[in-house]
């Protein structure tokens, strides 16, 4: 089988075919029949999976998780240096540079074989590189040579060196990519034991997994003041908020109002119409009130249909106002097309508690709202009791007429 490529116009060989290399080592693979202790052997690196997949998933830090990798993963798939290099999307680079802080031997051993630190390295991915084909195509590689993974940028003398220094025998490149997408590559170099392209794969896939585990709560953790779906501040930016503004009022002698929303029926819409079109009418109603105050003023969502307005330096009085303009808001309010049947407004129950006759603490303004909010609701619910046989849209539409009226 042929492993090696030319580019197509030149007669110059520029890497390994990947395709070819792939089929080849997948076909040894599944040839090799295993002996009793070839099955011991793998039931205990089965078993240091489980132990490695523990560690790696109970990791707070990409720093710590990487760590745990490279000390671990050796018992899982006896490569003598495991060297995982992340996807830069930005700059369209391979780095190293997370291993900066981990000290494993391994790693280090062939840092002082390269005389170069193979942490502070960059290897680029250029469109017809080697190294992007694999790592979007998803499979396994493994090649005798280091130089035909590293070599363009470490060199052949470093290369040879390393090889020859911790007897590398075989280098296997997999890939990290999870769901379709790709994350970077991890080399794994071999001192004369066979790489095992399964037990590869389940290291690596841990690895992705708990990679992007740590990126998503990283991004959660920047962006956590933001609720994904309506763009409205979070529940847990309301609660900082609240903190500080009852602080502020209580310190300045100032007023403070909340007001509390609760979609009516909103239930039923989504069983009606389903959750793509029910997420759409959070968006709307969350860019509504967002549309009705001005910092520091700010909007909510402090549960799955309810949103709140923290109104600083604001009475009851003022709060009711407001609120009676964004109930009217509200009641012109359709997610549906222009031409569709149905374009009822939007019903909700409402609530206003201010500070300090309603409560002089968080907790305490809280407790109050919570109980306004639910006789708010039972109010309204007292109201629709006689149209209860109607569509949740007739429901919708005929509250807000009797509002109107």
């Amino acid at each position: 089988m042929r492993l090696f490529s030319s580019w197509a116009g030149g007669n110059k060989t520029e890497g390994i075919d990947a395709e070819g290399l792939r089929r080849s080592t997948r076909n040894a693979h599944r040839e090799r029949t295993l002996s009793t202790e070839e099955v011991r052997t793998q039931s205990e690196r089965l078993h240091e999976l489980a132990v490695l997949s523990l560690f790696l998933h109970s990791a707070g830090t990409l720093e710590e998780m990487l760590s745990l990798f490279l000390e671990r993963s050796p018992r899982v798939t006896s490569a003598v240096v495991t060297y995982p290099l992340l996807l830069d999307r930005r700059r369209e680079v391979l780095t190293a540079q997370h291993l900066s802080t981990i000290d494993e031997t391994g790693l280090d051993q062939a840092s002082l074989a390269a005389n170069e630190n193979l942490a502070e390295i960059e290897y680029p991915l250029p469109l017809r590189s080697w190294r992007r084909s694999v790592m979007e195509g998803g499979e396994v590689a493994v090649v005798d040579d280091l130089k035909d993974v590293l070599g363009d940028v470490l060199g052949k003398q470093a290369c040879d060196q390393i090889k020859q220094r911790l007897e590398i025998t075989r280098t296997a490149v997999v890939p990290l990519v999870m769901e379709g997408e790709a994350f970077g590559l991890c080399v794994f170099l071999f001192s004369g034991a066979e790489p095992d392209i399964e037990l590869l794969e389940l290291a690596a896939g841990h690895c992705t997994l708990a990679l992007k585990d740590i990126m998503t709560g990283e991004e959660t953790t920047r962006f956590g003041g933001i609720d994904p779906v309506t763009w409205a501040h979070s529940r847990g930016y309301f609660l900082e908020t609240l903190d500080s503004e009852v602080i502020r009022a209580k310190r300045y002698s100032r007023g403070l109002s909340l007001v509390f929303f609760d979609i009516d029926d909103f239930g039923e819409f989504n069983a009606s119409y389903g959750h793509t079109l029910g997420d759409r009418l959070l968006r709307a109603v969350a860019m509504t009130l967002a549309g009705s105050v001005a910092p520091p003023e700010i909007v909510a969502r402090c549960g799955g249909d309810d949103f709140v307005l923290v109104l600083p330096e604001s009475n009851r009085a003022a709060a009711v106002e407001l609120t009676s303009k964004v109930v009217d808001k509200l009641e012109a309010l359709s997610v549906f097309d222009v031409d569709a049947k149905e374009r009822q407004g939007v019903s909700v129950s409402a609530a206003i508690i201010a500070y300090p006759e309603d409560g002089g603490s968080r907790d305490e303004l809280l407790a109050a709202a919570e109980i306004a909010i639910e006789q708010a609701k039972a109010e309204r619910k007292a109201q629709r009791a006689p149209v209860q046989q109607l569509t949740p849209v007739q429901q919708l539409r005929l509250a807000g007429r009797r509002r109107s009226a």
